[in-house]
């Protein structure tokens, strides 16, 4: 029995609104999700193999669509870039919305030609591995064609909204301009990570299955959906695993009250520079850390799988780093530490903002 699945992708058709953005020559458009009816024969491999690629092949028409007019939108300058920014954060929002809606339709894509396959019989070890293998090629691909379009995509976003802020450095209060950079930044990168861990997850999971499906058929077993559910339950208590709370054990009762001591008398903190010692050091390692993460990234290539890795342990040091360095801004500095701290940070911006011109 031919079964025939729709998959509601986005065929990036833009349609006029007929409204202006500030200082821009672009009229403004909403993307509108217009579904593109795509099926398949889940008793034809092929039919499914198809499917995948034009599934994919179809996200990122709309990823790229949905890339320029967030691009064309934002304009070229500050103050179309203010006008633009919440337009700005739906791209982001939306691009994560439908690459969940892609992962799903690949999950139950693969439950389909698994079991086509048993279906066919696994007495013919060259003719199972094959359509198995088959599937791994093709879906690996696919996943890496959908990594490296919207990894473009964003890097295209992020010249464009840091080309306009960049502007208002001439038009607007410098601080101001300076707190706005920061804020995307930061907006920018905690979205590509989320759709990094989305891409990594949805692979990690599906080759988990790939590889259990493989061993089954090796063993005989063609009970797809037992096995499948199997690779789910696994993955489902490793992620309750990882997020367990540790138990909080009793507090001891107190069989007397300690006699009060007195309060040691706080010792006068020795100056360096005018500033305390473990403040400009805190100060001196943030701007260090920064400029060594600067210097990655002139030469990080996104194409470059190997360089993954290192890059998302810089990623997860510069959260901490910024964590940290913001929590000396608590109001207790002195002049000369307020002096410092903003230099500091005016310099590791400027250093931020040479790294994304010489793209």
């Amino acid at each position: 029995m031919k079964k025939q699945m729709i998959a509601m992708v986005m065929s990036g058709i833009l349609l006029v609104s007929g409204c202006s953005n500030n200082n821009s020559d672009v009229t403004n458009s909403v993307v509108e999700a217009t579904p593109v009816a795509l099926s398949y024969d889940a008793s034809d491999l092929d039919s499914m193999l198809d499917y995948l690629e034009e599934l994919v092949d179809n996200m990122n028409d709309t990823v790229e669509s949905e890339g320029e007019w967030t691009i064309d939108y934002l304009g070229t300058s500050y103050e179309d870039f203010l006008d633009g920014e919440d337009e700005l954060i739906m791209f982001y929002d939306d691009i994560a919305s439908y690459s969940k809606e892609l992962y799903s339709d690949i999950e139950s894509l693969n439950v389909d030609y698994f079991q086509c396959v048993a279906n066919r019989g696994l007495d013919d070890y060259d003719t199972w591995s094959r359509a198995i293998d088959d599937w791994y090629d093709t879906w690996d691909k696919a996943m890496d064609d959908y990594y490296y379009t919207w990894d473009d995509v964003y890097d295209d976003v992020y010249y464009a909204w840091d080309d306009a802020v960049s502007e208002g450095y001439d038009t607007a209060d410098y601080s101001e301009v300076s707190d706005t950079w920061s804020s995307m930044y930061d907006i920018h990168w905690d979205n590509w990570s989320v759709m990094y861990d989305l891409h990594w997850d949805t692979w990690s999971f599906q080759y988990d299955c790939y590889s259990a499906i493989w061993s089954a058929f090796y063993d005989g077993n063609g009970d797809v959906e037992a096995v499948l559910e199997e690779v789910k339950s696994s993955a489902q208590q490793e992620n309750v695993e990882e997020t367990v709370v540790p138990e909080v054990t009793a507090t001891p009762e107190v069989t007397a009250t300690p006699e009060p001591t007195e309060e040691p008398e706080e010792t006068a903190v020795e100056l360096v520079d005018g500033m305390r010692p473990e403040f400009k050091q805190a100060m001196d390692d943030y701007e260090s850390f920064m400029y060594a993460y600067c210097g990655f990234m002139e030469v990080y290539d996104s194409s470059d799988l190997s360089m993954l890795s290192e890059y998302l342990q810089l990623l997860l040091e510069y959260e901490e780093a910024m964590e940290s360095f913001d929590e000396w801004d608590d109001g207790e500095l002195n002049d000369t530490e307020l002096a410092y701290y903003t230099e500091v940070n005016l310099r590791v911006l400027a250093r931020l903002n040479e790294v994304a011109i010489s793209y």
